[in-house]
């Protein structure tokens, strides 16, 4: 906490678009009883701290967020501490709300956060041996094991016998990710995992040619899914809290993006069954779903198969 008030949490792992910034500050801001806007992530620093793993594996939100809960209760028994012995109270009597610090039953008794910081300032604050000179804590966090999200997705295609395009007419994913810390954030990732999941299950592949030389190398060549393939996505969360850690949340990076192929493919495959095509390979571009359905009609000795959707 510094003079001015203002709580400065330092993490290690930087964010990718995840919004650390905005989940961490409302774990601290939440344990350490001040307001949002005055907390202010610091993330990949490695001159503040040293060392820190990459934010992989849908475990920052578990790792750092309950790394920076536990630094937090820490330091708000500092500030009680603190805080107790300037204004000659008991400790049980401080409370810290918006970040003033108030007395119990005498609510005009008590100062700021920022000015009990200056008060116990390094060289120049009075220095309280349980506190120490500031007003800092540092902690970690390890679960003891791995926290899995939990999660179903399911969606309605339309395929294009005549030309091979698949087209989703609705996403529904159904999602667990524990207690949610911020729900706009989770549903956020979410949606961008099943437009990365998309990719996977319609346009994206590297293609070589005989002589290995890839032959998409940009992204003039490379297929990506743009937001006009978005279809309409539905999420419905639940929320069951982890008991792997205290905070209860548990990973949600990977859950939008890893369950999207085998949906996608699941549902053209039942398009597709009646008349014998079978889906092998993604991305299910319009070629390979023309080339099963050639192959089906080889089979069945058919010469071709009616256009129309499925």
């Amino acid at each position: 906490i510094q003079p001015s008030g203002r709580v400065v949490v330092v993490v290690g792992p930087p964010s990718q678009g995840q919004s650390h910034e905005t989940t961490f500050a409302q774990i601290c801001a939440d344990a350490l009883g001040v307001p949002f806007e005055t907390v202010r992530i610091v993330q990949g620093d490695t001159l503040a701290l040293p060392w820190g793993g990459g934010t992989i594996a849908s475990r920052t939100a578990v790792v750092v967020g309950n790394a920076i809960a536990r630094a937090a209760h820490a330091l708000r028994e500092k500030v009680v501490t603190a805080a107790a012995d300037l204004l000659e109270v008991a400790p049980t009597d401080v409370r810290i709300e918006d970040g003033r610090i108030t007395v119990v039953g005498s609510p005009s008794v008590g100062m700021p956060l920022g000015q009990l910081a200056a008060r116990v300032a390094p060289g120049i604050g009075r220095m309280d041996e349980a506190v120490g000179p500031g007003l800092d804590a540092y902690d970690g966090f390890q679960p003891p094991t791995v926290t899995y999200a939990n999660g179903v997705h399911a969606c309605a295609v339309d395929v294009d016998l005549e030309t091979g395009l698949v087209r989703i007419l609705k996403y529904v994913v159904v999602h667990d990710c524990g207690r949610l810390i911020n729900p706009m954030v989770v549903e956020g990732q979410i949606m961008g995992g099943v437009a990365q999941g998309l990719g996977m299950a319609l346009f994206e592949e590297l293609v070589y040619d005989a002589d290995g030389q890839l032959l998409n190398a940009s992204l003039m060549d490379y297929g990506l899914p743009r937001a006009t393939d978005m279809p309409p996505i539905e999420i419905i969360h639940r929320e069951t809290p982890s008991d792997r850690n205290p905070l209860g949340i548990k990973g949600v990076g990977e859950a939008g993006a890893i369950p999207v192929p085998a949906a996608v493919v699941s549902a053209v495959g039942a398009a597709l069954r009646p008349l014998g095509a079978q889906i092998r390979d993604v991305p299910l571009t319009p070629a390979r779903v023309l080339a099963a359905l050639d192959a089906a009609a080889e089979r069945t000795g058919d010469g071709g198969v009616e256009a129309g959707a499925a």
